[in-house]
């Protein structure tokens, strides 16, 4: 129950957004109203305060469900606060050597579903829990790439929790399973469309244990291309984003937990915890960590330090 609910919120706050972009503004204000009132009452009626996690439903409270939490953190509904929480009971309760079982205490135990991972896997890139996104993504999606009898160039549709095919009757070409495509895409890349076809766009890489990367999203605006390396050992971070013409977006670099300098194109825009200033206004801002710049399109060479 709680993760059909989640998903319906989520189909809701969707709605809105497409009501929006038809011209629909009354059908959106009535989607929006809904997902509101549903959000509350899925953490008032199914979380359960003495495990830390969502409940599978209202009736059945002693088990622990990967869809359940990882959709709730996915989309929003989970409140902030709960959220380091749940990602920990996850962890502690349903993480194997291979990756993640999908339920506690189940028939399902034994088996991993890397379609319901790959929710998990959005959650925590999602939340900035980065190492153990990796991680799972690691421990999961490794045994399906190795070299091997039972390689196949493609992702599976279960796995045991010993690494290999779930049952005989396991697909070994199955799409639902292919989430770290859209995962290193989206959060260790970093790129992620905020208007319909990219018109706003946000760059917001998550580069965990990685050095280097690159990549592009193909827009009907043109690519939208992205390459960065770090070097956590120097402090350091450069980033090259190659945005299409008639696009806007919003460029964002971690600070690693320090006081960094921020150049973008040659100019600082953010020193010593403060942003620079051009013509009157803040050239950058300071959100979970991270340094953001809005910028338009073009090429950007941006780049950290630690500050002096």
């Amino acid at each position: 129950m709680t993760a059909y609910n989640a998903l319906y919120y989520q189909t809701l706050v969707d709605g809105a957004t497409m009501a929006t972009a038809t011209g629909h503004a009354g059908l959106a204000a009535q989607y929006t109203a809904q997902a509101a009132k549903l959000k509350a009452k899925i953490t008032a009626t199914l979380f359960n305060q003495t495990t830390g996690t969502y409940n599978l439903s209202n009736t059945v409270t002693n088990v622990v469900a990967q869809d359940a939490n990882a959709y709730a953190i996915e989309y929003g509904v989970a409140p902030a606060g709960k959220v380091p929480g749940v990602l920990a009971a996850l962890k502690s309760t349903l993480w194997t050597a291979k990756g993640s079982v999908p339920y506690s205490g189940t028939a399902y135990s034994d088996i991993e579903s890397p379609y319901v991972t790959g929710a998990e896997l959005a959650a925590r890139f999602g939340s900035d829990d980065t190492a153990n996104a990796v991680t799972l993504l690691q421990n999961e999606w490794g045994p399906m790439i190795t070299p091997g009898d039972l390689y196949t160039g493609t992702f599976w549709e279960n796995e045991s929790t010993s690494g290999t095919q779930g049952s005989s009757s396991t697909s070994m070409a199955h799409g639902w399973s292919t989430a770290p495509t859209s995962a290193l895409s989206e959060y260790v890349l970093g790129i992620q469309p905020i208007a319909a076809g990219y018109k706003t766009w946000s760059v917001k890489p998550q580069p965990g244990t990685l050095s280097c990367t690159q990549g592009q999203a193909p827009t009907p605006h043109g690519a939208l291309g992205v390459k960065w390396s770090h070097d956590a050992k120097a402090g350091s971070f450069a980033m090259q984003v190659t945005a299409p013409k008639g696009t806007s977006g919003t460029i964002s670099v971690s600070t690693f937990g320090s006081s960094v300098d921020v150049v973008v194109n040659g100019r600082t825009v953010w020193s010593h915890g403060h942003a620079a200033t051009q013509h009157g206004k803040a050239s950058a801002t300071l959100t979970g960590g991270y340094v953001n710049v809005p910028v338009g399109s073009g090429a950007f060479s941006v780049s950290t330090r630690l500050s002096r």
